[in-house]
C-alpha cells in the first residue's frame, strides 16, 4: 500500500485534549504526530480544528521527506476519545460531544453534529484555502 497523504489521514490516530479552565478554551493535540495542536472554544471545535492541524502536519512532513509516525495500538478500545477519560468529570458540553462521536468504516472518528449547531466551512483555515486554490473553486 502506498503511504500518500490519504493513507495517514486514513489512520485512526489519538487525540488527546485538556481544558484550559481560566481561559475557557480546549487545547488539542496528536500525541504520535508531535507538534501537532490546535485549540478550540468548545471540545467539537478542538476536534474539527485538530484535523486541519493534521493535515497541514501531515503534509508538509511529506513534502520535507520525514518519517511519519504511525497510531499507537489502542488496546481494544473502540473510541480513543474516551477511553482513560474520567467522563463524569467533563462539563456536560463535552460529555454530549464524546457521546456523539462515531467510528467510521476506514477507522477514523467523526462528530456527529447536532442539527442546530452544524458549522459552517472556516475559509480562514490554511487548509481550506490551500483545497480551494489547487481546485480553483471560488469560495
Amino acid at each position: 500500500m502506498k503511504k500518500d497523504f490519504d493513507y495517514y489521514m486514513s489512520l485512526p490516530y489519538t487525540v488527546s485534549f485538556q481544558k484550559d479552565v481560566e481561559d475557557d478554551y480546549y487545547f488539542i493535540w496528536v500525541p504520535e504526530l508531535v507538534g501537532c495542536t490546535s485549540c478550540g472554544d468548545t471540545l467539537e471545535e478542538a476536534l474539527w480544528m485538530i484535523e486541519d492541524a493534521k493535515a497541514c502536519w501531515i503534509e508538509a512532513t511529506l513534502e520535507d521527506g520525514r518519517h511519519i509516525p504511525e497510531p499507537k495500538p489502542t488496546h481494544g478500545l473502540t473510541n480513543p476519545f474516551i477511553g482513560g477519560l474520567d467522563f463524569d468529570s467533563l462539563d456536560p458540553e463535552a460529555q454530549d460531544t464524546l457521546r456523539r462521536i462515531k467510528q467510521n468504516p476506514d477507522g477514523s472518528y467523526t462528530v456527529v453534529p447536532r442539527e442546530e449547531d452544524k458549522p459552517a466551512v472556516r475559509e480562514d483555515l490554511p487548509a481550506v484555502r490551500k483545497i480551494r486554490e489547487k481546485a480553483l473553486v471560488p469560495a
